[in-house]
């Protein structure tokens, strides 16, 4: 098989040494591998692949996340009562994980029973009553991001190179596998953010549109109380101008019956002056005792 542009040459030379049949376990791999681009589908498709070609009875897949390792999937899967501790662990407290994940080198346990396992890695060969595991790095680009455990729960199986190589390559299709669907699930989160984003945006030009709208009524309503109130001072101010006009044909009458009265006292006091006054001087003849 020629090597690819994914393929490293040392993946290369393994795929080579491979038998027909695993080769075409292999083929099959990578398409059901091809099916899905959701990363929970994509470990639970890994793991059932990988015991499947190599012909083992349960397996499990951990990834790096800082400082600690979480279960990506596990075949057969976890019973309801499995400790939910077991699921995410501390990467020390798991030393065949953390070596195979530090050399990028698959790691042989033939017989848990005489391994020499820390407390934990203990707990957990008990719980899934293992008797013999291989530990498979996870490569995924250019570094290990997690590894794959396999094991046996009925017999014990001497795990060679054989083995090494089908799992190396088998681990680098799943570490591409999982790439793509990381990669995948970064686009449709950054689409389901850009999809959030305009739904914002839309609703604040609708609600914005609403406002102008609202706006538009009111300023509408504005200008019909407007054309009203100047309808009504138009009409006030034609009816105080009749009142003026009113006022100054009354100021003129008035203006006429005020000469008129004068006038009248101006002659009623000349027609009352000249007999009195000939009425003071006879008068004032009496009091002299003028003749006369």
């Amino acid at each position: 098989m020629a090597p690819s542009d994914s393929v490293t040459p040392e993946q290369s030379e393994a795929i080579e040494r491979l038998p027909a049949r695993e080769l075409s376990l292999l083929l099959y791999v990578s398409g059901i591998l091809g099916v899905s681009l959701d990363l929970p589908v994509v470990f639970q498709l890994s793991i059932d692949s990988a015991i499947e070609v190599l012909g083992l009875e349960t397996g499990s897949i951990y990834l790096v996340e800082g400082d600690e390792l979480y279960m990506g999937a596990a075949c057969p899967p976890l019973p309801p009562g499995f400790a939910e501790t077991m699921r995410r662990v501390p990467l020390a407290d798991h030393r065949h994980i953390a070596r195979c994940i530090a050399t990028e080198t698959a790691v042989f346990v033939a017989d848990t029973a005489t391994a020499d396992f820390t407390p934990a890695e203990r707990a957990v060969s008990d719980a899934r009553e293992l008797k013999s595991i291989l530990y498979v790095p996870l490569i995924a680009g250019d570094r290990a991001v997690g590894a794959v455990i396999l094991g046996t729960q009925t017999r014990f199986h001497d795990f060679g190179q054989h083995d090494a190589d089908l799992c190396r390559t088998l681990g680098h299709q799943i570490g591409l596998a999982i790439t793509n669907a990381r990669l995948y699930g970064d686009l449709r989160a950054a689409n389901e953010e850009l999809e959030l984003h305009r739904m914002h945006l839309q609703e604040l030009v609708e609600q914005r549109t609403h406002e102008l709208e609202v706006t538009n009524e009111e300023l509408d309503s504005a200008n019909e109380e407007l054309q009203a109130i100047n309808e009504e001072l138009l009409s006030t101010n034609e009816e105080l101008g009749a009142a003026v006009q009113e006022v100054a044909h009354a100021n003129a009458e008035l203006e006429e019956a005020t000469q008129a009265k004068s006038r009248f006292l101006a002659n009623m006091s000349h027609e009352l002056r000249t007999p009195l006054n000939s009425i003071i001087g006879f008068a004032s003849m009496l009091q002299q005792g003028l003749a006369g």
